[in-house]
């Protein structure tokens, strides 16, 4: 047994290595002949032990015979393996070397082994296979005295069996076969790296066939006459033709230069085309693209030059501080004014002018023809306006006809100078002041009466003061409160949080007939309703053969103020609704104090917040069907003196009330919106078509459908909310909807009378229907309630369910997501369409 055979490797290893410091060189080696591993922490210190041997004692064929003395499983480690064909190439046995290297990765290998196995492979004439390992053990860690000779040899040898290719390169070369050349030459210089020759070939060839591509792409360039081709060209030169980038880059930019010219020119050309074919819009745009181009300043002006109607757009500043569809808008009213003018009809271009003048005022062409039209529609109404207090002074008129054309000669001035309107209101409240009669007592008790009828309090208060007779007026009194009164009982309503909710339940003898965003009207007979208010929690019956053809028409909540509308007439009624105080204020006739002509009505009145004799109106063309303006007038003032906005322009859509204290109305068209002022002064519009579902006054938010889900904008247009899910609500109108909450997310609509659904704008599903008697619901923001009505006890119970409709209903995705993009089609449409003709349908395409 070898020394040290009992020991474990480890022992041995520190043993032979004490040995060797000792310089005692035979006992180390002894010491490490006899070490045998047995797990894998042997392996480790027998690696060492081995290193030992080769490294310090030379002693390589006892490294080999004690690896080989390994058990077999020992054996199989990949770093004894390395070291014994390390050790069998030290001890001058290749092909036992060799056999081990075959044996193994050279990516496992390490430094030393990979420059013998290179040597290995020089030696068997496989150069290239050499290099490799060479190349690869350049990555790994150590030095290696043989590693650059070595390196060279190979180098050496692979250059000398490359040399015939690259002699065959030279002689290709030699005789113009450029293509076969760089072939033969890169042949080469795979199998050398180091042949200058080659690469000295490789780069000529490249460089003639480069000039020769440069050569043909300024012929190209040369012969081009298209502008866009020439830059493509002059681009690929760029990135190629160095030496002359000063060239190409001049050439550039003077290709750009032409092709923007001739740009400039296709505008202008598309501008005179737009000209004669009176494609305004069109026009606007071309001109107004040219104004903003620095580098077309020649062209701008020839622009102007094609027409008249051009110079009102000349550097006009006035025109970016507005929208350019208003700017487009305002310019386009200009040339329908314009044409008028030139035909003689001054009268209907003055209120085209008058709305466009701000835009233009600046401009002297357009004031010129302002001042010819003013002054001649001054020159009329001067005419006018004589001729009607001629007739006047004349005396053969009555006095209530001297009063109408009074009213007519003042309508007639408005157009003049103030100084000149001055006098002749003057003259005209001097006049009527000579022709009013003395008024006796009966005079002074209809006017009275008037007073008291129209809810003039003041004016009332003062004629009372002016009549002697208290009979006559205790009788006037007791008329008009006759006429006013409302009879007031007291509703019991009860707020019972846990009452249990009855779907399907109905109270046939109540139907809604409005709301507020406190109050609910529920009708009872064509003279009684009954009134809840939701804040107070009181409930309230009101009787009046008033309410026989009245419609509600605008409110003041917070005020308890209500405006009733006389169905098929201009009369409005006022009222105040709150409890025991309830009563009509006013009754006022339109036609009167707005001298309305017989081919005008009041579509709709508003209240006004801040006095109770004054009241917003839009006035309506029938036989049209148009709206013509919102004016704003007092009464009591003998004439309408209030401002005006004129809507003779717009196609409207619809005009409904924004805010009270201070109030505000919006107004809409099939392309825009904007808000008014009390002061009937027009906001900056939104260029959307008006498809309002509803205004929250309170919070000051605007919901309205757009492409096609609910939006909400606040007064300044801006986003709030976009309820993205709901698809289906485009398809609906906005007098369809009852209610909008959006603290649930859920909206109120109607699509049969007397029935109800509700509408998830965040899960786009619908709810079977209910009835409206029973459901009720404020105006946004809207709060849901269930109702129960007593008759035989004229008592009801309420509770509010606004969270707990989502599990009340029955709900269903009528058009989903994803059918949503294959609309047009008639299957995907036919429920929602049942749906709004008033058919219940939720729940059905699941029985289907």
């Amino acid at each position: 047994m070898p020394a040290g055979s009992a020991l474990s490797p480890r022992d041995s290893l520190r043993r032979a290595q004490q040995c060797l410091e000792e310089y005692d060189y035979i006992t180390a080696e002894q010491e490490v002949a006899g070490i045998r591993a047995i797990n894998p922490d042997d392996v480790t210190a027998l690696c060492s032990a081995i290193m030992l041997l080769h490294q310090h004692v030379g002693a390589y064929q006892t490294a080999i015979d004690t690896l080989l003395a390994q058990p077999p499983h020992v054996l199989k480690d990949k770093r004894l393996r390395e070291l014994l064909a390390l050790a069998y190439h030290s001890n001058a046995m290749p092909a036992e070397a060799g056999a081990v290297f075959d044996s193994l990765h050279p990516s496992e290998l390490g430094k030393e082994a990979l420059v013998a196995y290179a040597r290995l492979a020089l030696r068997d004439g496989n150069a290239r296979f050499a290099r490799e390992l060479l190349r690869l053990a350049e990555t790994k860690d150590g030095l290696i005295a043989e590693f650059d000779e070595l390196r060279r040899e190979v180098e050496q040898l692979l250059a000398r069996k490359a040399e015939p290719v690259l002699q065959q390169a030279e002689s290709a070369f030699s005789q113009g076969e450029w293509d076969q050349a760089v072939t033969l030459s890169r042949q080469a210089l795979e199998e050398a790296k180091n042949l200058p020759k080659a690469r000295r070939i490789i780069a000529l060839v490249e460089a003639m066939k480069e000039q020769g591509e440069l050569i043909t792409l300024w012929q190209a360039f040369e012969s081009s006459s298209n502008g866009k081709e020439r830059q493509r060209l002059l681009g690929r030169l760029l990135e190629r033709d160095k030496r002359s980038r000063a060239r190409i880059n001049t050439l550039l930019q003077v290709e750009k230069e032409k092709e923007r010219h001739e740009f400039i020119e296709q505008r202008l050309r598309t501008l005179r085309q737009a000209l004669r074919d009176e494609r305004w819009p069109e026009c606007y745009d071309e001109v107004m693209w040219l104004s903003r181009q620095e580098d077309a300043v020649r062209e701008y002006h020839d622009a102007i030059a094609l027409s008249p109607l051009f110079e009102v757009l000349y550097r006009n500043k006035q025109l970016e501080r507005i929208s350019r569809h208003d700017a487009q808008e305002a310019w386009i009213t200009y040339i329908e004014a314009k044409k008028l003018f030139d035909a003689g009809r001054d009268r209907e271009a003055l209120p085209m002018l008058q709305k466009v003048r701000p835009v233009f005022r600046a401009v002297p062409c357009f004031n010129s023809m302002y001042h010819r039209v003013v002054a001649a529609q001054q020159a009329a109404a001067t005419v006018e306006a004589d001729r009607l207090l001629t007739d006047v002074r004349g005396g053969a008129l009555s006095y209530q006809e001297s009063l109408a054309h009074c009213n007519a000669a003042r309508a007639a001035i408005d157009i003049l100078p103030g100084e000149s309107r001055a006098a002749y209101a003057a003259a005209i409240d001097d006049l009527l002041e000579q022709l009013k009669p003395s008024k006796d007592t009966e005079v002074l008790l209809e006017e009275y009466r008037q007073a008291r009828m129209t809810g003039q309090t003041a004016r009332a208060s003062s004629l009372r003061e002016m009549v002697t007779e208290p009979s006559s007026l205790a009788a006037v009194d007791a008329e008009v409160d006759a006429l006013m009164r409302i009879e007031v009982e007291p509703v019991p309503l009860v707020y019972s949080p846990d009452m249990e909710v009855d779907v399907a339940r109905e109270h046939p003898g109540l139907q809604r007939v409005g709301s507020t965003d406190r109050h609910v009207f529920l009708g009872e007979s064509e003279t009684s309703v009954i009134l809840i208010d939701f804040v107070e929690m009181t409930a309230w019956r009101l009787q009046s053969e008033n309410f026989s053809g009245l419609g509600l028409i605008d409110d003041i909540a917070d005020q308890h103020l209500f405006l009733f509308h006389e169905r098929g007439t201009n009369r409005y009624w006022r009222a105040i609704m709150k409890g025991r105080e309830s009563r009509f204020t006013a009754l006022i006739d339109f036609t009167q104090p707005l001298c309305l002509p017989e081919y005008t009505q009041v579509a709709r009145a508003f209240l006004s917040s801040c006095k109770e004799t004054e009241y917003f109106y839009v006035l309506k063309d029938p036989v049209k069907e148009k709206i013509l303006c919102l004016g704003r007038m007092t009464l009591g003032l003998g004439r309408n003196s209030g401002p005006e906005c004129n809507l003779r322009m717009e196609e409207i859509q619809g005009i409904t009330r924004a805010s009270s204290a201070p109030d505000h109305f919006a107004v809409g068209t099939k392309t825009a919106m904007w808000l008014t002022s009390r002061n009937l002064r027009m906001a900056p519009k939104f260029h959307l078509p008006w498809h309002v579902f509803g205004i929250d006054q309170r919070n000051r938010l605007i919901y309205l459908v757009h492409g096609p889900r609910l939006k909400a904008c606040d007064y300044k247009w801006d986003l709030i909310q976009d309820y993205t899910h709901s698809i289906c609500l485009g398809m609906s109108y906005g007098h369809s909807v009852r209610g909008i909450c959006p603290e649930t997310g859920t909206v109120l609509m109607t699509y049969k009378t007397g029935r109800g659904v509700f509408y998830n704008l965040e899960t786009n599903e619908f709810s079977n229907q209910f009835s409206l008697s029973t459901f009720i619901c404020t105006d946004v923001p809207s709060t849901w309630y269930y109702m129960e009505y007593s008759e035989e006890t004229s008592s009801m119970r309420v509770k509010n369910i606004t969270h707990e409709v989502s599990h009340l209903m029955k709900w269903e995705e009528i058009i989903s997501m994803d059918n949503y993009q294959k609309i047009p089609d008639e299957a995907l449409l036919d429920p929602l369409r049942r749906m709004l003709a008033g058919e219940d349908v939720v729940g059905l395409q699941n029985e289907n």
